[in-house]
């Protein structure tokens, strides 16, 4: 099965009080009724990960799964 998902992403050397502060306003705002009634008039379910760390994780996660198909397939982009 294949899933789109958006978040945020900050430049490497980003202290981590910034990415907190970021990802518990993300959280908050992906926790209201109002957006997520918006994200769903969409066709979106609005999730979030329990924090950066976890996020780090799901990205590297899809980078494997998705660089090893597209190796496989021989797919090049942006030519």
């Amino acid at each position: 099965m294949v899933t789109n998902w958006i978040n945020f992403f900050a430049p490497p050397n980003t202290p981590k009080p910034v990415i907190d502060k970021i990802n518990a306003a993300l959280v908050k705002c992906v926790a209201r009724e109002d957006v997520r009634a918006q994200f769903l008039k969409l066709l979106v379910t609005a999730t979030s990960m329990p924090g950066p760390e976890a996020f780090q994780k799901f990205v590297a996660s899809e980078y494997a799964r998705y660089g090893s198909l597209v190796r496989e397939r021989g797919i090049v982009i942006g030519e």
